[in-house]
């Protein structure tokens, strides 16, 4: 559903008004398409994520609510309206639900984004190049096997990458969907993984790692020494801080512990919201295009089927 406008323009200028509706137009019109230009996300977030800073500014100042995290961008919005909620905070969660829709619409747009192409844009050159889209990262990569070519896998949720996206050696996603469902079985186990660990951090049944200066190696070019890994608990947790000197802002073990929970609790919304993004893949999949092993060639499902007509 396309994004209402109306209700969130109270809370911008019109010069951001103007500017907010233009790039929800064209996007809209991308997505509806199911060819979204990279510039044209590009602009068109970067729009949608000034709005929404805007607005959350304005509904500060006019309500004096104060009482939730920084927003920087539309990608924010549904944790804190979880927290809204959690919270009981009424007005707080009303707001972020006007806001949403334009969260939703990126996250649309990113299933159909089309970073660049060679030839005529007639919606097969991709195919024909043997370029396709992975089922687990989204990427398009090389394919002119009948599978995704290996390539490399960032995880949406820490920030880090492996040396292959599990995508790597299945169909892609143009044409099937199981190796995607895999993917969120094991988002899914992480998710209880990671939650099981804050459960036992919580009740201090495993010891919270922080890290300090390695006194050991000698300072670096920036003056400082590398950090190495320190794990603590309530009962070490004088001895390591002498032994360390950690001071302020570092107080107490209490403030320690809710800083590594803190942490893993970000760390377990953002891949809460890659599983969710990865459900949405996987529940508006359709087969558009299937592996002719006699020519080698991807081909469309159309016209396979009308040469099988023929």
């Amino acid at each position: 559903m396309k994004p209402a406008l109306e209700p969130i323009n109270v809370y911008l200028s019109d010069r951001r008004t103007a500017l907010l509706g233009a790039a929800v137009e064209q996007l809209w019109s991308a997505v509806e398409s199911c060819r979204v230009p990279n510039k044209i996300f590009t602009a068109a977030k970067s729009s949608i994520n000034l709005a929404v800073c805007d607005a959350v500014d304005a509904y500060r100042e006019a309500t004096g609510d104060r009482d939730f995290n920084v927003i920087i961008s539309a990608h924010d919005l549904l944790a804190a309206h979880k927290v809204a909620v959690r919270d009981v905070a009424e007005d707080r969660a009303a707001f972020f639900s006007l806001l949403l829709p334009l969260r939703t619409l990126l996250q649309d747009a990113k299933l159909h984004i089309v970073k660049r192409e060679s030839g005529p844009s007639n919606g097969s050159s991709r195919a024909k190049a043997g370029a396709m889209t992975c089922q687990c990262c989204g990427r398009f990569v090389q394919s002119n096997t009948g599978l995704v070519a290996r390539h490399g896998y960032k995880r949406p949720y820490d920030g880090w990458q492996t040396a292959s996206c599990p995508g790597a050696g299945f169909q892609p996603f143009e044409a099937s969907r199981d190796r995607l469902g895999r993917l969120i079985d094991e988002l899914e186990a992480d998710a209880r993984r990671a939650m099981g660990l804050l459960a036992e951090i919580d009740a201090e049944r495993r010891p919270v790692v922080i890290r300090v200066a390695d006194r050991s190696e000698p300072l670096g070019r920036d003056g400082r020494r590398p950090t190495k890994a320190v794990e603590v608990t309530r009962s070490s947790w004088e001895e390591v801080r002498v032994a360390h000197d950690l001071t302020i802002p570092i107080i107490s073990f209490d403030d320690v512990k809710k800083r590594e929970l803190e942490r893993k609790s970000w760390d377990l919304e953002k891949l809460r919201q890659a599983t969710a993004e990865q459900v949405v893949r996987f529940e508006r999949w359709r087969k558009t295009r299937a592996w002719d092993p006699a020519a080698s060639a991807w081909r469309a499902i159309a016209e396979q089927m009308s040469d099988e007509h023929n």
